[in-house]
């Protein structure tokens, strides 16, 4: 006789169906509603239980007997079951047994009579069963009984929940830990390594290189054996940075430290100590400590030559190299390399592409130099640079023309310094702009006390004005400031100075012609001799440089080389200005030859403002030249 079919009775579902349960036993919200599942062989009961749990809006299953009972667990996820005890074909105990072993999360409740208590003893032990109710049941009891029982279901299967992902949290925490502890080591690393490695090209730094020059040294003292300190400074690097790109200028930068490890011992170390400078720190042989170097500064230089080749492009730098040796040349690390680098600047100096071992005497003359810098820094801001002037002489007509506004420098402690001295230290340090803006500044207000209204000045200027745009403002704001007549002002530049970005030249002087300015070409046939830029530019006057006016009367090929210069001039529409003129012979030979201006000792060295005046004065009263060297 087989089993009655299973029966399933629910209460109406709703989207707000419940889960979970409050103090009167009806789940919460938020949750399925939990599913029940009654077994029982009587349908009254079945029937009477199943309205009972839907107040709460449990689910209710039903099923007649065990068997029927495990058919639904079979097929639907039970959370509670409550099951008769006494029921033909398979007992309750039973029933609750099976449950558990393949349902063990399923909460069991058993409904018993009094008189079945051992039955309901070994229910207990061998099904594990949640609580027993004895029939008749109270209502009130069953339903808190489930509503308990659910509730510490839930609350089990969320810390079930919460256990798995506290693991999981931990695992991840420990697998962030892992994590992070390895990225503070790779980066520990990173930093431990950029504290002693330059960051592009890999080479030890300045910092390790310190401490490397101070163990040779300590080693060096006892053993006896000298180090050679090798101070090297790339020459044309800097335009490969200007023109191809920084990216270009690293690339290079990197090929060369490979080049100069490459060349090295293994025993040597090699350093950057920053932009395009490097130091080298070498063993020299025994009883051979120039010839060590020599070889070794003649290879990094061998390699450092090579080309480099970029995106197809040959690149072509060289270096200067200054050595010393340890420890004759420096007590520290310090002092090594300074007169390393010393004797790298006198390399640069005399000889780009050369090496120069470090002498007593250069660090003399260094410190003579940087003195010399201050001094004049400080006598261009303080005005103490002053204008002279030497006078431009019409040689056809044989009257005064003008002043070139010489640079003169009385300084209270050297005396009268040369203008080859303290010029090309102006220049270094960038102070050209400020001395002419003060030299034409005191030259305008010279010329207003001399009461000549004809007499005009000239004025050198330097190739890194000519291609600043702002130069005719400047000019021309000095000019309006001492009421001097823009006419009566020539600039006179040379041929180096048009090198370059002849646009902006070009610029600067169309401005300057336009405000009444005259440009004059000085040093003519020295430098870049070019047809073009007279062409172009369209100069006033050209200068033939003394050189050759020198030479005229002595040299054939002079003398030719200045009459072709004079007829170009004419050719060109511009009077041409003899340089040098040093007695009445060359004057006279130059005015056969139709030179229009002249300058020159002959007619009187670079004078004070004084001198000057008394000058223009003879000229005036007698329109005779005037020896003005007595």
């Amino acid at each position: 006789m087989s089993e009655p079919a299973q029966r399933q009775e629910t209460s109406p579902l709703r989207t707000d169906d419940v889960t979970g349960m409050d103090p009167c036993g009806a789940p919460s919200r938020m949750e399925p509603a939990p599913v029940v599942l009654i077994v029982d062989d009587e349908p009254s009961i079945l029937s009477a239980l199943t309205r009972l749990l839907r107040k709460p809006r449990y689910t209710v299953l039903t099923a007649e007997g065990g068997e029927a009972g495990l058919n639904v667990l079979a097929s639907t996820p039970v959370d509670l079951i409550i099951s008769d005890m006494r029921m033909p074909y398979m007992s309750g105990a039973d029933f609750l047994a099976r449950v558990q072993a393949r349902y063990p999360d399923t909460i069991r409740i058993l409904l018993t009579g009094y008189s079945e208590v051992e039955s309901v003893v070994r229910a207990i032990n061998e099904a594990g069963i949640y609580r027993y109710l004895n029939k008749p049941w109270d209502d009130h009891d069953l339903l808190t009984t489930v509503a308990q029982a659910l509730e510490q279901k839930r609350l089990s299967r969320e810390a079930v929940q919460l256990t798995a992902l506290a693991r999981k949290q931990n695992d991840e925490l420990r697998a962030f830990n892992a994590g992070l502890e390895a990225m503070v080591l790779a980066r520990t690393e990173e930093v431990q390594r950029l504290a002693r490695h330059d960051p592009l090209t890999g080479l030890y730094n300045r910092r390790v290189l310190a401490a490397e020059l101070e163990a040779a040294i300590a080693e060096s003292r006892v053993t006896g054996c000298p180090y050679l300190v090798l101070i090297i400074d790339l020459d044309r690097f800097k335009p490969v940075n200007d023109l191809r790109g920084h990216r270009v200028g690293d690339i290079v930068l990197c090929e060369i430290a490979e080049r100069l490890k490459d060349a090295l011992r293994r025993s040597d170390t090699v350093s950057r100590l920053g932009g395009d400078e490097f130091a080298v720190i070498a063993k020299a042989d025994r009883g051979s400590y120039a010839e060590s170097a020599i070889n070794l500064a003649g290879r990094l230089l061998a390699e450092i030559r090579k080309p480099v080749m970029i995106d197809g492009n040959r690149i072509e730098i060289g270096a200067s190299i200054g050595i010393a040796s340890c420890p004759s040349d420096g007590s520290d690390a310090e002092g090594l390399l300074r007169s390393a680098d010393i004797a790298m600047y006198r390399a640069k100096r005399e000889a780009r592409g050369s090496f120069r071992f470090f002498e007593q005497r250069m660090d003399e003359e260094l410190r003579e130099q940087r003195e010399l810098e201050v001094d004049v820094r400080a006598a261009i801001n303080n005005g103490l640079v002053l204008p002279h002037y030497q006078p431009l002489i019409d040689i056809r007509n044989n009257h005064l023309y003008g002043f070139e506004i010489l640079a003169r420098w009385q300084d209270p402690v050297r005396g009268a310094v040369p203008p080859d001295i303290f010029i090309p230290v102006a220049e270094q340090l960038g102070l050209i702009p400020r001395l002419t803006s003060s030299l034409l500044r005191h030259a305008c207000r010279d010329a207003v006390r001399w009461s000549n209204d004809k007499i005009r000045l000239s004025i050198n200027i330097s190739p890194s004005q000519l291609k600043d745009i702002r130069l005719p403002d400047q000019l021309l704001a000095i000019l309006d400031a001492e009421f001097f007549p823009p006419p009566r002002l020539e600039i006179e530049i040379t041929e180096t100075a048009l090198v370059g970005d002849i646009e902006t030249a070009k610029a600067v002087l169309s401005a300057l012609r336009a405000a009444g300015i005259t440009v004059a070409l000085d040093d003519f046939g020295t430098g870049y001799s070019s047809l073009y830029h007279l062409r172009e530019l369209k100069f006033d006057k050209v200068k033939i440089d003394k050189s050759f006016v020198q030479l005229m009367q002595s040299n054939n090929e002079s003398d030719k080389i200045v009459e072709a210069m004079i007829g170009l001039a004419k050719c060109l529409g511009m009077p041409a200005v003899a340089e040098g003129i040093e007695d009445r012979a060359s004057l006279d030979h130059l005015i056969f030859k139709g030179c229009d201006f002249g300058q020159g000792f002959y007619f009187g060295k670079a004078m004070s403002a004084e001198k000057a005046k008394a000058l223009l004065t003879a000229f005036e009263d007698t329109s005779a030249i005037v020896d003005s060297k007595r």
